[in-house]
Formats: structure tokens, sequence, C-alpha cells
């Protein structure tokens, strides 16, 4: 099984689009409680942070996985993320 910290650094070569605008961005996702949870998550967000959303997908143990969410960027590598969907 992967650490967090390997799992990050392997989302950072799977980032699909940088949000810009994160408060309009958050009010947009669907739902109030992955609402609620993005807009606590981009709190932890320092200066010069990017908000990214990032999509994954491997075989692992013989079934297909599938999980999208956010990653903080910092200093062009992901330092944290919350899985929207995983399946």
């Amino acid at each position: 099984m992967l650490s967090e910290e390997e799992v990050l650094r392997d989302l950072t070569d799977r980032l699909t689009q940088q949000i810009t605008d994160v408060d309009g961005y958050t009010k947009s996702v669907r739902g109030k409680k992955l609402r609620a949870e993005l807009e606590k998550f981009a709190r932890q967000m320092l200066e010069g942070d990017e908000l990214w959303e990032y999509e994954w997908s491997a075989t692992v143990g013989g079934r297909d996985c599938y999980e999208v969410g956010w990653c903080v960027v910092r200093d062009k590598r992901a330092v944290a993320r919350l899985c929207a969907y995983f399946s």
C-alpha cells in the first residue's frame, strides 16, 4: 500500500485543471456536504498555493479503481488532497 506522500507525489502528474477562482468554484460544487468539505479544505491554502482538480485511475488487486478530487499544490507539488469520488 502506498503512503500518503507517495500518493500525493503520483497525483502531481494527474492534475487536470487549475482552479483560479476558488470562492466562485466552491459555490458551484453540488451537494452541501461536499461543498463544505471543499471550503474547509481550501482554507488550509497558503499564499502562493494553487487548487487543482485531479483524476486518478489504476488497477488495484485486480479491480479497476477511479478517483477524482482536489489537490493543494505548493511549489509545483501536491501537498494535500480531498477525494470527491472513489470507485
